[in-house]
């Protein structure tokens, strides 16, 4: 069975279609949650805890990335209620928020790490990580065990992945310009710019790693599916009649359908005593009228003289 490769165009085309039909499920909820992270944000900096309005950042993206998961592969899957709600998606993701946390503070810090050291290290993290959010909220594994998955399913398929990637932040560079540009309206709509373009950027996120994770799914399966293929094709040819196992009280001419010694003669070979008891060919006589003495036994004179005609 074969599996259509993952193409990255397709793979845009399809998360901005996602996009579009899930707006409105999920763009709002993203606004409100960075409108949160502004607030705490603005009413912190002046007091030392910058750490914590990070902290408060961070754990709002994860649980925003989480249901944004979810809902797209509810969507795609076909499992989605006909009515979506945030609500049961956000009761699905909580129990999973610490996983999530874990997993997107290690492909942060590796992702800029390997960015800042050589660009190279930073991209490769970054294309072999990127569906670890997807695995632990469809599998529901760990961040460790996400990891793994994640970098399992790009590895065959890692060129696409990476050009997927590097196609997203090609078309969010715009919006990225005009956010820099609208630090010029001052803090309050410097701000707001960037709480519009950060939710919008968090939603087409979460659908784009979403639709990767499904499509290498369905790659890994095609895969294992024509590895399987020749397997049963061998097991259903017809390889020959099968030779006979020989053996040690049967004769090579009985085995290949000469005869056998209890029952039955064989066409090629005749029966012992057909011949006036010279028996078959490869053999001496078992005849019952063989007179002539065996094992050097000897007449005696006797037996000799009486043969002979009386006087």
């Amino acid at each position: 069975m074969a599996t259509p490769p993952l193409v990255p165009g397709d793979v845009v085309r399809r998360s901005i279609e996602l996009l579009r039909t899930q707006f409105v499920l999920l763009y709002p909820v993203a606004l409100v949650f960075g409108l949160v992270q502004a607030m705490v944000s603005y009413a912190l900096i002046d007091t030392g805890a910058a750490a914590l309005a990070l902290a408060v950042s961070i754990v709002l993206n994860t649980l925003m990335l989480g249901v944004v998961v979810a809902a797209v592969h509810d969507a795609e899957t076909g499992t989605a209620p006909a009515e979506p709600t945030p609500g049961p998606l956000f009761r699905r993701i909580a129990p999973l928020a610490d996983k999530l946390l874990l997993v997107l503070l290690i492909t942060f810090i590796g992702t800029i790490g390997g960015l800042f050291l050589l660009i190279v290290p930073g991209l490769f993290l970054m294309t072999i990580w990127a569906v670890a959010a997807p695995v632990v909220v469809v599998e529901r594994t760990g961040a460790l065990a996400a990891l793994t998955r994640s970098r399992d399913l790009v590895a065959p398929l890692w060129r696409p992945v990476l050009v997927t990637l590097l196609l997203m932040v090609l078309l969010l560079l715009p919006g990225a310009f005009v956010t820099l540009g609208a630090l010029q309206l001052g803090e309050v709509g410097g701000s707001f710019v960037q709480v519009l373009f950060g939710a919008f950027v968090t939603v087409l996120g979460g659908i784009v790693a979403t639709v990767l994770y499904l499509g290498l799914v369905a790659a890994e399966a095609g895969a294992a599916a024509r590895r399987a293929e020749p397997v049963a094709q061998d097991a259903d040819a017809w390889t020959g009649p099968v030779r006979p196992e020989a053996r040690a009280d049967d004769d090579p001419v009985s085995v290949w359908g000469g005869g056998s010694r209890t029952g039955g003669t064989s066409a090629d070979a005749p029966a012992s005593g057909d011949d006036g008891g010279r028996g078959d060919a490869d053999g001496p006589g078992t005849g019952p009228a063989d007179d002539r003495p065996t094992g050097g036994e000897r007449p005696d004179a006797g037996s000799r003289s009486s043969d002979r005609d009386p006087a």
